[in-house]
């Protein structure tokens, strides 16, 4: 739940790499640092990684630790958009999985293939996936993993407009995140399901939740989620027809972006300011606004 510490440990264990003689050991620390090359970004250097994991893997012959490896390189391969073949190696680490009898690990997997999935808009097979890995994960009574599979069943419900049982998977996860340490999660599902109350008509829930997550994403210094929130905040008062609320959070987010450079979101918040400023009928001030963002 804590990213920078989990990268600062990553990058002091990989440091150490040379030195490390056990295999196993090398392959995890390979592993890590995949993973938090994924996390950044990066993930071609990250197949680099996974794939020093996988040879060693082989060598000394453990299946468990080569469906890890690859299912490293296969998620990877789905950060760099090529989907159909990082789900081709993720199937391969799925069967490993089976062969290693590693429940935990055949239901993290059923997990990446099925994001591998809903990443591809091909909802109905990414919902069979989730289902799959939350029976795993409630046979081994893992509520983290559960949780995570509700969230995932929740999210396909949503892409598909469902949005009622998208909230009843969505409340099931909220139920372990409350309890969690896992704030930033916490605060992103707040968020997510503060969309579902508002696309279901519930303004005021989703107002509610809105505010909630926005705590806890400063709390966090989470500032995308943040961004994301202020956003969702401008467009609700907005539609309630409080222009001057809605431009208070819409400009706070524009400074956001901009003080984080962040071009894509920047230019977001100039259209809803600049659609704000339209519903005022104050056309000179709403046409500014949108053509900054049309050049951004």
């Amino acid at each position: 739940s804590d990213v920078r510490k989990s990268i600062q440990y990553s990058n002091q264990s990989f440091e150490l790499i040379s030195e490390i003689k056990d295999p196993v050991l090398k392959i995890r620390v390979y592993n890590w640092r995949a993973a938090v090359l994924r996390f950044k970004n990066n993930p071609k250097q990250a197949i680099v990684f996974a794939e020093k994991s996988l040879e060693i893997a082989k060598k000394i012959g453990n299946k468990d630790l080569e469906s890890q490896s690859l299912a490293q390189i296969g998620r990877a391969y789905d950060g760099q958009n090529q989907f159909k073949k990082g789900l081709k190696i993720l199937k391969n680490a799925l069967e490993l999985s089976r062969e290693a009898k590693k429940r935990l690990l055949e239901g993290k997997i059923l997990i990446y293939i099925g994001t591998n999935h809903n990443s591809q808009s091909e909802f109905s097979q990414a919902r069979s996936y989730f289902e799959k890995a939350a029976a795993i994960f409630k046979e081994l009574q893992d509520r983290k993993w559960e949780a995570q599979a509700f969230s995932m069943i929740g999210s396909v419900h949503n892409a598909v407009s469902n949005y009622s049982m998208a909230l009843e998977y969505m409340l099931k996860a909220l139920k372990y995140y409350e309890k969690s340490s896992n704030r930033r999660t916490y605060g992103s599902l707040l968020n997510d399901i503060g969309i579902l109350y508002h696309n279901l008509g519930n303004t005021k829930k989703s107002l509610e939740l809105y505010l909630q997550a926005k705590k806890i994403a400063e709390a966090e210094d989470d500032q995308n989620l943040v961004n994301v929130l202020l956003n969702n905040l401008g467009t609700i008062y907005q539609e309630m027809g409080d222009y001057q609320k809605s431009l208070q959070y819409l400009n706070e987010a524009l400074q956001n972006g901009r003080k984080r450079k962040n071009k894509l979101g920047v230019a977001i918040d100039l259209y809803n300011i600049g659609s704000v400023y339209m519903d005022m009928n104050r056309l000179n001030e709403s046409e500014t606004h949108l053509r900054e963002s049309l050049q951004i």
